[in-house]
């Protein structure tokens, strides 16, 4: 069991349910079961509680930053605390601030301080001084997207800027710079988020998170040339102060 472990994952799928401007290209297809079958790996395979897990499907903004907050009161008060942070949804940049932002289901480009900027939501996780925070997007932040992108300006891609990492911090992402962050259409799951389960499946979570990201990058990459006829290339990131070594790192 891993008591001291809190997450927060959350699968965004259905955008335009809540704007109606939006085509049914602009949903992020197999999110949902991402997010599901993720949350049922933390509690089956790694141990995490039920209770310790806060699982959202189609969040809006606020129920977002209500998730985030709820995590940083548990570290406040447990100073064991870990942190996982699970994102299926769409991302995008800032296009005047190349600022990178998780985007809620009532958000888009045209509104976009309403969604979570990156480096404010590494901030205030890193605020309690956690153990761990371990942050897994399946989502891309160029303005590209799984099927169409929420950008006023389709097609246009932007560079992001780097976030500034905090604490303890160590972020998992799809794809880097200008890549989209594609389906995995035979296994109805994000390409990115199907080979994290699959490596958990394969080594019953004994795996450190050197191993999983390798094995991640190197199967991604493959498969979305194969199968997507596309560059996808995952990125992991640490924090400056992080005290520990990837291979002997665990969930």
């Amino acid at each position: 069991l891993n008591p001291n472990t809190y997450a927060l994952v959350i699968g965004n799928e259905d955008y335009k349910s809540k704007q109606s401007s939006l085509s049914q290209e602009s949903n992020v297809k197999y999110a949902i079961n991402d997010a599901k079958i993720f949350k049922e790996y933390l509690n089956k395979t790694l141990g995490v509680p039920n209770t310790n897990i806060n699982y959202l499907t189609n969040a809006t903004s606020v129920e977002i930053k209500q998730g985030i907050n709820k995590l940083k009161q548990l570290a406040s008060i447990n100073p064991k605390t870990e942190i996982i942070l699970y994102y299926a949804g769409h991302g995008l940049p800032d296009e005047t601030t190349k600022e990178q932002y998780l985007v809620p289901v009532d958000v888009n480009s045209s509104n976009l301080s309403y969604g979570i900027k990156l480096n404010d939501l590494i901030k205030e996780l890193a605020e309690n001084n956690p153990q761990k925070i371990f942050l897994i997007f399946d989502a891309c932040f160029s303005g590209a997207a799984r099927n169409e992108s929420l950008n006023s300006n389709r097609g246009v891609k932007v560079k992001p800027k780097e976030n500034l990492l905090k604490g303890q911090t160590i972020i998992f992402s799809s794809s880097s710079a200008e890549e989209p962050s594609k389906a995995y259409e035979q296994k109805q799951h994000g390409m990115f988020t199907y080979y994290l389960l699959k490596k958990l499946q394969d080594t019953k979570g004994e795996t450190n998170l050197k191993d999983l990201f390798d094995y991640i990058s190197f199967n991604v990459r493959e498969k979305s040339i194969l199968i997507n006829n596309q560059l996808q290339t995952p990125t992991i990131s640490t924090s400056p102060d992080y005290s520990k070594s990837l291979n002997n790192t665990f969930f």
